[in-house]
């Protein structure tokens, strides 16, 4: 069975519908991006399983996915297949490609587990062509799960703050979801509990053998949750991105042009 976490403690995957709602979620992310890549030449950094990578590929001119461990790039490049689609290892503050070789860069809940993120936001920057978009999306750190692995969660002014030092043009929106996903905070409130429940601050130097289990089955019961209570018929519908009050969103989206 593919593992539904890895040791950097969010990488989804399709095939595991215990976690259905966060991956709705990401799915809907990759469903705006759809609309920044038609027909251009992308790099997508951090691209986890490669799923999202795989359907951006469908109307991409050309996407590149880099990640930084070697057993994600060899399973993507098993698992998903086209022609105008790559899937390479590398650093995400020390990206292997030249200066203004990608027309968009888009990223989803990457920016919050590098070590340095501005290094990442500059790197986005350098490989980016004059005139091109970064498409950046990460937690709003007001609805996060506080996972163990995140070395920063942002808020929207924070956010926003960070994009603003490396790009001139700068908008940030948020995803939000439907009062049917809403209705859902019962389930996702468990998992917070569970995962928030670390009175001495020890979780982050525990082995990740034992915190790793314990992220993915509080998420895993959030989804069977939902289930118990009927509202597993939520589609990618049920979300939308919109400028409006960004901060109170689930996720932030930051659109960049260079």
């Amino acid at each position: 069975m593919v593992e539904t976490l890895d040791a950097a403690g969010e990488v989804m995957s399709p095939e595991n519908d215990k976690i259905n709602l966060l991956f709705l979620r990401r799915m809907a992310i990759y469903n705006y991006f759809r609309g920044h890549v038609a027909d251009r030449k992308v790099l997508e950094v951090g691209f986890g399983d490669g799923y999202g990578t795989y359907g951006l590929a469908s109307v991409a001119k050309e996407i590149t996915g880099t990640e930084v461990t070697l057993s994600l790039v060899e399973r993507a490049r098993a698992a998903y297949v086209r022609e105008n689609l790559y899937y390479l290892k590398g650093d995400m503050d020390r990206l292997p490609f030249p200066d203004a070789a990608f027309d968009v860069i888009v990223s989803t809940h990457t920016l919050e587990h590098v070590r340095d993120h501005m290094k990442f936001l500059r790197e986005a920057h350098r490989v980016l062509k004059a005139g091109g978009e970064a498409v950046i999306a990460t937690h709003n750190r007001k609805a996060v799960l506080d996972n163990p692995y995140c070395r920063r969660e942002f808020s929207a002014k924070q956010f926003s703050k960070a994009l603003r030092k490396v790009f001139g043009d700068v908008e940030v929106s948020g995803l939000r979801g439907s009062e049917r996903y809403a209705a859902q905070a019962g389930g996702m409130g468990l998992a917070r509990k569970v995962l928030t429940h670390d009175v001495l601050g020890i979780r982050r130097f525990m082995p990740r053998f034992v915190v790793v289990p314990l992220c993915k089955r509080a998420l895993e019961s959030a989804g069977e949750m939902a289930v118990a209570q009927g509202q597993d018929g939520i589609t990618i519908d049920d979300f939308q991105v919109t400028k409006y009050e960004a901060r109170h969103s689930l996720d932030l989206i930051g659109v960049c042009k260079k």
